[in-house]
C-alpha cells in the first residue's frame, strides 16, 4: 500500500497536480495542525526547492530523509537478502520508546507546531 503512495505522489508532482484534501483541523479551529504544509513541502522539495519546502513546515526535512530512507532500505534488503530495514525501524522503535526519546520527539513537535502557528506561511 505503501508503495501506491509514493506512485501518486511522484504521478502528482510530475503533472503538476496540486491538488490536496484541507486540513480537517484548520477548518475546524484556524489554527494550523503540527503537519500543515507538509505536503506542499514534500512538493518543493521534490523540485529542489528545499528553502521553500523548510518553510513551508520545518520538521518536513525529517520526514522528507525517512521516506527516502525506507524505501532505499527496502531494496536493498531485496536485493542484497540483508535486514536494515528491520534493524533501522527496530532501533528507531526502541529510541522512541524510551521516556526521554518520547520526550524530545514530542518538543520538537511541539516547536515544530508553535512555528506553524505563529510565522507559517500559510
Amino acid at each position: 500500500m505503501g508503495i501506491l503512495g509514493y506512485v501518486y505522489l511522484i504521478y502528482a508532482l510530475m503533472c503538476g497536480i496540486d491538488k490536496t484534501l484541507p486540513c480537517m483541523f484548520y477548518e475546524l479551529t484556524g489554527y494550523p495542525c503540527p503537519s500543515c504544509g507538509l505536503t506542499r513541502a514534500m512538493g518543493s522539495f521534490f523540485y529542489g526547492n528545499i528553502a521553500d519546502g523548510l518553510r513551508l513546515n520545518p520538521l518536513s526535512i525529517i520526514v522528507a530523509i525517512y521516506l527516502l530512507l525506507l524505501p532505499v532500505l527496502g531494496l536493498i534488503d531485496l536485493s542484497f537478502g540483508k535486514n536494515y530495514f528491520r534493524q533501522f525501524s527496530g532501533s528507531l522503535f526502541r529510541v522512541l520508546n524510551t521516556p526521554a526519546g518520547a520526550v524530545t520527539l514530542l518538543l520538537i513537535i511541539l516547536l515544530n507546531w508553535l512555528y506553524l502557528i505563529f510565522y507559517s506561511p500559510l
